[in-house]
């Protein structure tokens, strides 16, 4: 949209908005995790077509001892759900920001690999948390970084490709975590520095 406007010869400013989360260490101390199982979430996942629900939900029921954390979830996933054998629960309708950072930083991944939309900051707010976060190749926050290799899913509608990266980036958290941090600082700089531009 900012290029398109350039183009159009309005006087635009490119706002790259900054990610804090406030008391970021509640959310996090809450964090009960169980090895023996995978904790899984997806959320803002409306039944719509670019949100791509069906390919992640046939992906998570390949993986073993897995608890699905599902918002908000409607009669049509749960039937699904029932169909494959996927452990699933969560919510009916959407939930509060607060829950949402208590849900995201409990799981070992959260999933947010949909087809072209308006890039959301809940991935790095996934990340923010602690939590790796698995995202679609229209995400254009971490192109043509460190990061892409662990957490894009290049094709949306294989499932395998799916499963295998969901596996890989639960054996690579702590890289990721790590590279994340590094990612942060630059994305952070960029903020600031987007923000100055606009106001003077």
């Amino acid at each position: 949209m900012y290029k398109y406007l350039s183009e159009k010869k309005y006087r635009v400013s490119h706002f790259i908005n900054a990610i804090n989360i406030n008391e970021k260490e509640k959310y996090i101390s809450d964090n009960q995790q169980d090895s023996e199982t995978i904790k899984i979430g997806l959320y803002n996942a409306e039944d719509k077509w670019n949100k791509n629900i069906y390919n992640q939900l046939c992906a998570v029921s390949l993986i073993e001892n897995h608890e699905l954390d599902f918002s908000p979830i409607n009669y049509k996933i749960s039937l699904m759900a029932r169909k494959h054998n996927i452990n699933i629960g969560g919510a009916a309708e959407e939930i509060t920001k607060s829950d949402l950072y208590k849900k995201m930083a409990s799981n070992d991944i959260n999933l947010f690999i949909s087809y072209p939309d308006f890039p959301s900051i809940t991935p790095i707010e996934s990340l923010e948390l602690g939590s790796v976060c698995l995202v679609g190749k229209d995400n254009t926050f971490f192109k043509g970084t460190e990061l892409e290799k662990y957490i894009v899913v290049n094709n949306e509608n294989d499932i395998n490709e799916i499963l295998t990266k969901i596996k890989e980036a639960l054996a690579n958290k702590e890289i990721i975590i790590e590279l994340y941090h590094k990612w942060k600082k630059e994305y952070d700089i960029k903020s600031k520095d987007s923000i100055n531009k606009i106001i003077q």
